[in-house]
């Protein structure tokens, strides 16, 4: 998990039984994740680290990035890349997890991005959720990655 911060995605994985490792930039909001983690007797690790770097072994079933990635046109190659990077590096029968604001063209890229990806991409779960404290909607994607077809 990427941009974990204090962990409210994390916090809730860890409860349902899940090992969870959130990667944030913010030393504060790690120490915050993991002093929570701690008291409630969890399997969650938060990392101080840059998630771009942060490379995924084969002991990761699931990558959930949440409300991080935008496609704005100054950060477009750089996400896509990122993207491109986590999409090769997960294993077969990963989970990749996203929530992104509802957009068009933010959608459409990264179905693009998944679409043109070497490998086969089943999709598990596809909704919409409206977030009234940001007065927002999210597009919520659960995709599983099969075999190398390119």
């Amino acid at each position: 998990m990427w941009a974990s911060g204090q962990g409210r995605d994390a916090l809730a994985l860890g409860e349902l039984g899940y090992r969870v490792i959130g990667v944030d930039h913010s030393s504060v909001g790690i120490n915050q994740l993991n002093q929570e983690a701690k008291k409630r007797g969890l399997n969650v690790q938060g990392i101080v680290g840059d998630m771009h770097d942060y490379q995924i072994t084969e002991d990761i079933d699931i990558v959930l990035l949440d409300s991080m990635l935008h496609f704005y046109k100054n950060d477009q190659k750089k996400e896509t890349e990122f993207v491109n990077k986590i999409l090769n590096q997960l294993k077969e029968n990963g989970l990749f997890v996203t929530c992104i604001l509802k957009g068009d063209k933010r959608e459409s890229i990264l179905k693009q991005i998944i679409d043109q990806s070497p490998y086969e991409w089943t999709v598990l779960s596809e909704c919409y959720t409206e977030y009234i404290e940001f007065n927002a909607t999210y597009h919520l994607l659960v995709v599983k990655k099969g075999k190398r077809i390119k």
